[in-house]
């Protein structure tokens, strides 16, 4: 029997390349260890995957070869079920196709928006990317994802982002990025203004109002919207 066992990060001496640890395997005095089997249970070959594809979409988005965004769109089709393993590589994806503003990419974004558990990575996306063309899209989708006025709860939250209290000194994270990519877009036309100033109570009510922050925190990333 075993009563403890010490496992030592080495992510001080080398943060670079932190060690993973994906199974232990303890023996006993004599022992010798087994081959490491040559079935690997498939959830430890999936999240290989999931990683292998984010970090070939952040490299795709670094090194921009002209077909990097058809190469993405085809990769990720429609939008999947969001699971926790696999939102690293569709954010990576989102966010290159972003980064990159190829043509091709931004219908394909704006489609999105209509996932409740993505569409906050594709509005961090369209903020990106920079098309004005964003502006009708992100607001018509805003209301769905945020608080009312009245601070009670949106129609649609993302699994990974219900909350378990009362939220009124925390944002969501959807409103928070479709805000984030409304300052990073310019707001001429006058049907995007006139909805922009419809929307103005909800955008403010989905902004916590810590009355002490000043007093007793670090601005957070809300106050500079």
């Amino acid at each position: 029997s075993v009563r403890y066992v010490r496992v030592s990060s080495l992510g001080g001496i080398n943060p670079v390349y932190p060690t993973t640890i994906t199974e232990l395997e303890i023996l006993a005095p004599g022992e010798t260890p087994a081959e490491f089997p040559q079935d690997v249970p498939a959830d430890v070959e999936q999240a290989h995957h999931f990683w292998q594809g984010e970090r070939a979409f952040r490299a795709l988005g670094v090194f921009a070869p002209p077909e990097a965004s058809q190469r993405i769109i085809a990769a990720l089709g429609q939008a999947p079920t969001y699971t926790a393993a696999s939102s690293p590589m569709v954010q990576a994806g989102l966010r290159a196709l972003g980064r990159l503003r190829q043509p091709d990419a931004f219908e394909y974004l704006i489609t999105w928006l209509d996932h409740t558990d993505w569409a906050r990575y594709a509005a961090r996306a369209l903020g990106e990317f920079g098309d004005s063309r964003a502006v009708g899209p992100l607001l018509d989708h805003y209301e769905k994802y945020a608080k009312l006025v009245n601070q009670q709860d949106p129609p649609d939250v993302p699994r990974d982002d219900v909350m378990k209290f009362p939220s009124i000194d925390r944002m969501l994270e959807t409103p928070y990025y479709v805000s984030l990519a409304l300052c990073r877009l310019e707001i001429r036309n006058a049907a995007d203004v006139a909805a922009l100033r419809r929307l103005a109570p909800t955008i403010l009510a989905n902004v916590p109002g810590n009355h002490d922050t000043y007093m007793l925190y670090e601005l957070a990333s809300h106050h500079h919207l």
